[in-house]
């Protein structure tokens, strides 16, 4: 969870092939051996060094914060049920349902919104997700979106969510 929470303090790691110009200052700074591998696989995968290095940056930071707060660590592997709910106990006032024509109703807000085009669940259409942006054009398209179980917003967050509101 704190690699999510690292990567969502941090600009998009990604970067479009277009800003060459910018490539130099974008990756990571280093000279050794094992940097420029990195700095090749960035290039090569689109993926701008210097937003993945502040990420990393981030997550140590983070580590360290939570080790001298006595908080234990603990990755779920790749049993994604248990990092969704946590997503979902985080993002609660970011929910948002599907409607019958295919858009999204925020649940706070009323809003509604579309999944931004570039997500890999543009094409999905879950039932009910958490998101994390909130970026508005033409539309109001979310972005860093997760699929949830609706019934876990009346239990991780009762304060807010009743069975009633969400039918």
């Amino acid at each position: 969870m704190l690699i999510v929470v690292a990567m969502l303090s941090v600009e998009s790691i990604y970067y479009a092939p277009c800003e060459k110009l910018e490539e130099k200052s974008n990756l990571v700074n280093s000279n050794e051996k094992a940097e420029k591998n990195v700095r090749k696989w960035c290039k090569e995968n689109f993926i701008n060094g210097w937003s993945l290095k502040h990420a990393r940056d981030i997550h140590s930071q983070k580590q360290r914060n939570a080790e001298r707060m006595g908080l234990r660590v603990t990755s779920c592997g790749d049993d994604m049920l248990p990092f969704r709910r946590c997503l979902a106990a985080s993002f609660f006032l970011n929910a948002a349902l599907k409607q019958p024509d295919g858009t999204y109703r925020a649940l706070s807000s009323g809003l509604t919104v579309q999944i931004h085009p570039s997500s890999v669940l543009f094409r999905m259409k879950p039932e009910c997700l958490i998101f994390d942006e909130l970026v508005r054009t033409n539309h109001n398209y979310i972005r860093n979106i997760s699929r949830i179980d609706y019934l876990w917003l009346a239990e991780l967050a009762p304060h807010c969510y009743a069975l009633k509101k969400l039918e």
